[in-house]
């Protein structure tokens, strides 16, 4: 009814930036949105406010109780209640995909410029995790991925993030919008173009998943089993036995848990025959390890 009674415009479309944000929004950020050129079906009617004209229009929506009051201690900053940030996100989402990514693309360079290339604390790495979110929001799976994640959150190999800060919580919430709906049962989000990711890049993305939802949320999660799952017909394609393995690994703990002991011997014996099949000591002594546990 609200947005009804505003019509089409600056305030409609000052709700709508809201939608972007999962947190109060801060003054930089909402000018890297507002700056030129204007985003088209979003940001056209605030493109040429002064400042006198912007403090009016937010005054406006906060006596109608659209937005939180202003935080004397954050100048510049608007927020609204969590379900108006969601509504209007909803709305970008699903009816405004072209200004929906552009914003994101837009915030995705101004939270990736906010900290030092290699952030050393969780405080700095923030920003980065905010980046690579709003970069997939964007479609930018590929960049988000080599670029953000793995060059400078992960560090590599190194795994900077998870291991010396320990964020897997944080990496989680990054990891999830690689998947539709942000939701790990769903499937991925491959991309087009230049951003489609690769067979390459979707194993990685479910190993990493798949790890971290195991080590934050135990064994017994059945989100982290049907990563495995996944993860299990992405290695068989491209004949990875070492990462078919540890998927079968992975299915067996949890079903171990949560499943019965039939399924859970079913797996262990699928495990052997693998580590069978490559005469690997390592993977056979791990086999031995399953089938004597079942």
């Amino acid at each position: 009814s609200y947005q009804s009674w505003w019509g089409a415009g600056p305030e409609l479309a000052t709700l709508r930036l809201l939608g972007f944000f999962d947190r109060p929004a801060d003054e930089k950020a909402l000018k890297a949105l507002l700056k030129p050129p204007a985003i088209p079906g979003l940001t056209e009617s605030l493109a040429d406010l002064s400042s006198t004209e912007w403090h009016a229009l937010l005054a406006r929506l906060r006596r109608a109780r659209l937005l939180a009051g202003e935080d004397p201690h954050q100048p510049g900053q608007i927020d609204a209640h969590p379900l108006i940030r969601e509504y209007f996100g909803e709305q970008l989402r699903d009816r405004r995909t072209e200004a929906w990514q552009e914003g994101n693309r837009r915030l995705y360079h101004h939270y990736g410029m906010l900290v030092p290339e290699l952030p050393e604390t969780l405080r700095e790495m923030e920003p980065l995790f905010l980046a690579a979110i709003c970069a997939c929001n964007a479609g930018l799976f590929r960049e988000c991925l080599h670029e953000i994640y793995v060059a400078r959150i992960q560090r590599g190999s190194a795994c900077f993030a998870a291991r010396v800060l320990g964020a897997r919580e944080a990496l989680l919430s990054v990891l999830v919008h690689f998947f539709e709906n942000d939701r790990w049962g769903s499937p991925m989000k491959e991309g087009v173009g230049p951003q489609r990711l690769t067979a390459e890049d979707q194993l990685f993305i479910v190993t990493e998943t798949a790890l971290y939802l195991t080590a934050t949320r135990g064994h017994a999660s059945s989100e982290a089993y049907s990563c495995y799952e996944r993860l299990e017909l992405l290695c068989s394609p491209a004949n990875r036995p070492v990462a078919l393995y540890m998927a079968l690994i992975g299915q067996w703990r949890c079903s171990l848990f949560i499943g019965n002991l039939s399924t859970t011997m079913r797996i262990a014996k699928r495990v052997y025959s693998l580590a069978q099949e490559q005469n690997d000591a390592e993977l056979i002594m791990g086999a031995h390890n399953v089938l004597t546990c079942t």
